[in-house]
């Protein structure tokens, strides 16, 4: 999914400006850009902030009633364990890939 590590920021960067094009927004994607919150702040941080750029996203939309606040907490915590166990001293793209692999079917969440 991501060449480079510089590939995955751009595209978390242009999350965060609101810039990415929700329609090609995934699953896989929304997988990648809470590792990458995961990896920059605490988990706790991480949620407010994946929370509110999300929101900011969808809202101009009309497309707020699509989030939940569990379901980040869950995945931006798995993303945060994920890194733990699998992230020392790997490209975080190779990261991010591998973790959009592994849990890349939604139906995952429904296992925890």
């Amino acid at each position: 999914m991501f060449k480079s590590c510089g590939q995955l920021w751009s595209f978390f960067h242009s999350f965060r400006s609101g810039k990415v094009d929700l329609e090609a927004f995934r699953h896989r994607q929304h997988l990648s850009v809470a590792l990458c919150y995961a990896a920059v702040l605490p988990v706790g941080e991480a949620v407010s902030a994946f929370r509110e750029d999300l929101l900011s996203n969808l809202c101009p939309l009309g497309l707020e009633s699509k989030y939940s606040e569990t379901i980040t907490r869950f995945w931006i915590e798995l993303a945060a364990h994920y890194l733990a166990q699998h992230g020392a001293e790997r490209c975080l793209a190779d990261v991010a890939n591998a973790f959009a692999e592994r849990f890349g079917d939604k139906g995952a969440i429904a296992q925890h």
